[in-house]
């Protein structure tokens, strides 16, 4: 009975785990003929998603940045994450 009762807690443990990861934190892309638009999407130290975003242009093999949102604001600081 003790067996029974560890497997089980172990199993709602694992079940836990597996529906506390958020399905949407990845890199999400689409591609429209040589444009993709691309969404990086992540968690903060507060479990808050943040995000950026970027359009790039593919032209034989190579990626050109067509504008993103973190753009460099000079003296080595860069523009925040969306929320």
């Amino acid at each position: 009975m003790k067996n029974l009762y560890r497997t089980l807690i172990i199993c709602v443990a694992f079940i836990t785990t597996i529906n506390a990861q958020n399905p949407f934190i990845g890199t999400w892309e689409y591609q429209d003929g040589n444009e993709i638009f691309r969404v990086e999407l992540s968690l903060n130290e507060n479990n808050r998603i943040r995000g950026h975003y970027s359009k790039i242009q593919t032209n034989n093999g190579f990626e050109i940045v067509l504008y993103k949102s973190n753009y460099n604001l000079g003296h080595g600081l860069q523009n925040g994450p969306t929320n």
